[in-house]
């Protein structure tokens, strides 16, 4: 269980790492962002941003203004990702035992 718990969290970790870059690489211009950058970041604050969000309100933009130092960024982003993990692992779990009940 801690393995698969384990592997759930590095993808989420990789997806988090992508999106982030993609929100760097998108927002980074002189014009009006495009609308994907404003999916991206409400992707980051929301679903991947949890406890953050309580404690910095602009949490994808947290290096601007250096109110919440980043030994504080990366045990939440860790501890949520570690509970999307288990939310990921609950929902397979009911799925498949949904499923077999059906059978």
């Amino acid at each position: 269980m801690v393995k698969r718990i384990a592997i759930y969290i590095g993808i989420l970790l990789g997806i988090e790492v992508v999106l982030l870059t993609g929100l760097i690489l998108t927002s980074m211009t002189d014009e009006r962002p495009p609308a994907i950058a404003g999916y991206i970041g409400w992707v980051l604050r929301y679903p991947f941003g949890f406890p953050l969000v309580l404690v910095n309100q602009n949490y994808p933009y947290f290096l601007n203004g250096g109110a919440t130092p980043i030994w504080f960024v990366i045990p939440f982003v860790i501890f949520n990702d570690f509970l999307l993990a288990l939310g990921i692992i609950g929902f397979i779990s009911l799925f498949r035992k949904i499923l077999a009940r059906e059978q």
